[in-house]
């Protein structure tokens, strides 16, 4: 087992034994909260999401990162991420980790961190 992968396996018990307040897991894995009259998933939102060294090993940073801004709660929803800087944007490929770019670009420079509030529109 690879060390990110031991502690996402840690990370997500570590989060999962605090109580039902949090649900731990991938994007695409959790599961919607209800479905529409016409069968349509409606997306459960959420009042923090957090995303820890990922981006940079993203294929698609910027669907990413609209699917999380869907899925914050309207007007309350917070959204942690953290970046290795200098940003260097690479995907580990197939069972040979071959590293390519990934599939979009994603544009960040700088080399502290900053913290910015960004107002979610209604």
């Amino acid at each position: 087992m690879s060390n990110s992968l031991a502690v996402a396996v840690i990370a997500r018990l570590t989060l999962s034994e605090c109580g039902s307040s949090f649900n731990v897991g991938d994007l695409d894995e959790i599961p919607p909260a209800d479905y529409d009259e016409n069968g349509e998933p409606i997306v459960q939102t959420y009042d923090l999401i957090s995303l820890f060294n990922v981006l940079d090993r993203c294929q698609r940073p910027r669907k990413l990162l609209a699917d999380i801004q869907r899925r914050m709660a309207p007007g309350h929803g917070r959204f942690i991420l953290a970046v290795v800087l200098p940003f260097d944007a690479c995907v580990e490929v197939g069972a040979s980790a071959r590293v390519e770019a990934p599939h979009e670009a994603l544009q960040l420079s700088g080399s502290t961190w900053e913290v910015r509030e960004h107002q979610q529109q209604q």
